[in-house]
């Protein structure tokens, strides 16, 4: 019964479109067409080569993915999860960091996908592994090594088959990857089935860019990896743009080059002093482009970003206050501190996969130092690992009762999911104060609410939380880096020690308890670190970091 009641809060949100394409997907069949014996395709100078990630083979035989090595030819490699193998089908490595070095082991390894892919069977022809390879292929093709007669043939065949698979059902990233990849193949192919892939992709993406970038440039799934994903997806676009010299694209690329600027800008400040990005939903480092080889890729395509250098240059204010309102982030910033606050809703409502539990969440770091951190994410699936690194109590942020702030369950769903109702933004000369509400709770005994208030000064930061009615237990939870050292000097005091050697004190009204955590900032990775539970008393506290 409770998996039911989670399956129809879930459905309730989806959109009708997601569900007939579930079901047609079920009956649909997918037909066969013999590719050009002698394909007819363009080459087009894309005048710099754009390698935004590390190269990922580990010799001739073998391939690192996510943080785990596998056999590089071994394609339906049954002790590998699925987000494995579809890396490997990805074939990113082609347009990787010195993928020059690599061009006859290139050679072999499509080669072998070919001769051991059979038409529509396997991992490699679901849609999502489709889309990214049939763009790195081309990639490869246009700017480091030409392909084969027979890969050229291959290709196309695959765009034909993707095709009749756009993920309708999904939607989001995977129906954007699917538009980018026919219209990559429609300028690459010269056809009448080439010139439908194009048209079918354009219009799919037009909408979808109106769909999923919002107003203030955040992409709407809220993950600053997924953005960034999106970000670079369109940055290739505008290059094909210019390249291609396409008037249907040349058309978009004033819009596009406009979309990016505002989606760099949120990147940026979506980053930590680090340079790498945040951790809300699902995130991990390794999967997309940092901000800096983002802005660098615009760059390089003649994007001017002067705009948002010049604003990056005019933060000599004591303490800058950026609200995103549209997608629902806050980032406090000073000459001590940056804190990326999360006042939004968990993403859309008809696509929350990559959603955890963490309404009313933060992140800071202490100059280059990160200080408090959210879970992260290492594993897809439906696991109690990906499980736990949704929860609430995985993010800085609150439990009642032990309970969620949304129900996620299963690898990519999301129940009853929190709203949250920002309250007060306000700036004085020496303070910013922060409060939000939230309705996540609302569906346990009581219908109790959150609501988190974030006081800055030049003493630090005050968090204080509240639940009413007064009914419940609640546990603020508070994830350390693994480079924060935690000393308890009472019940109610820590000293954490940065890696400089600085001190914070972080005090609570409420008892504290010093526990083991983890920390997953790639995926196949988890570091060990510290969290600290502060327990409200009579429903609230008041939790202080002070700066040294």
């Amino acid at each position: 019964m409770k998996k039911l009641y989670l399956f129809l809060e879930t459905i309730y949100h989806v959109k009708l479109t997601q569900i007939f394409n579930r079901v047609y997907r079920k009956f649909r069949r997918i037909y066969f067409k013999s590719p050009p014996s002698n394909p007819i395709f363009f080459n087009y100078n894309l005048f710099f080569r754009c390698e935004l990630l590390e190269n990922k083979f580990v010799d001739d035989n073998t391939v690192s993915l996510l943080n785990e090595k596998g056999e590089l030819l071994n394609w339906q490699n049954k002790d590998k999860t699925l987000l494995w193998l579809y890396n490997l089908h990805y074939f990113d490595y082609l347009n990787t960091k010195r993928a020059s070095s690599h061009i006859n082991l290139h050679k072999i390894v499509i080669n072998n996908w070919i001769s051991t892919n059979p038409f529509n069977q396997g991992v490699g022809w679901e849609p999502y592994p489709l889309s990214l390879r049939i763009v790195n292929w081309i990639k490869y093709h246009w700017t480091l090594n030409k392909l084969s007669k027979h890969a050229l043939e291959s290709l196309w065949l695959q765009t034909h088959v993707l095709k009749q698979k756009l993920e309708f059902h999904l939607l989001g990233n995977h129906i954007f990857a699917n538009a980018k990849a026919l219209i990559f193949a429609g300028c690459f192919f010269e056809c009448e089935d080439s010139k439908k892939w194009f048209k079918t992709g354009l219009k799919i993406l037009n909408s979808e860019l109106t769909e999923q970038v919002l107003e203030d440039g955040g992409n709407f799934e809220l993950s600053p990896m997924y953005h960034n994903i999106i970000l670079a997806d369109l940055l290739d676009l505008y290059n094909l743009a210019n390249s291609s010299k396409r008037s249907e694209l040349l058309a978009e690329a004033e819009n596009w080059e406009s979309i990016i600027k505002k989606m760099l800008l949120w990147s940026k400040d979506l980053s930590h002093p680090d340079g790498k990005l945040s951790f809300f939903n699902d995130s991990a480092f390794g999967i997309a482009a940092d901000f800096e080889e983002l802005s660098e890729y615009a760059r390089k395509l003649g994007i001017s970003i002067t705009d948002l250098e010049n604003r990056c240059l005019q933060t000599n204010v004591e303490r800058e206050l950026i609200h995103y309102e549209r997608s629902g982030y806050i980032i406090v910033n000073d000459k001590k501190q940056k804190t990326i606050i999360d006042v939004a809703c968990v993403g859309p409502d008809y696509i929350p996969g990559h959603a955890h539990a963490d309404t009313l969440s933060f992140e800071m770091s202490i100059g280059t130092h990160r200080l408090f951190v959210n879970s992260g994410t290492s594993v897809y699936g439906t696991t109690n690992e990906r499980l736990r690194q949704r929860k609430t109590a995985s993010h800085n942020t609150l439990t009642i009762d032990g309970n969620d702030s949304s129900e996620v369950w299963s690898g990519f769903r999301v129940a009853k999911r929190a709203y949250p109702l920002l309250k007060k933004v306000e700036q004085t000369k020496s303070t910013i104060e922060i409060i939000c509400a939230h309705d996540g709770f609302t569906r346990l005994s009581g219908s109790p609410i959150h609501q988190r208030s974030w006081l800055f000064t030049d003493e630090g930061l005050e968090i204080k939380d509240e639940i009413s009615p007064h009914k419940s237990r609640g546990v603020s939870h508070f994830h350390l880096h693994p480079s924060i050292k935690a000393e308890s000097l009472t019940n109610n005091e820590v000293r954490l020690t940065l890696p400089n050697n600085d001190k914070i004190m972080f005090t609570s009204i409420g008892t504290i308890e010093v526990l083991p955590s983890s920390w997953h900032p790639e995926f196949g990775t988890s570091i060990p670190n510290i969290k600290l539970n502060c327990n409200l008393i009579n429903n609230s506290n008041i939790i202080s970091i002070r700066f040294g």
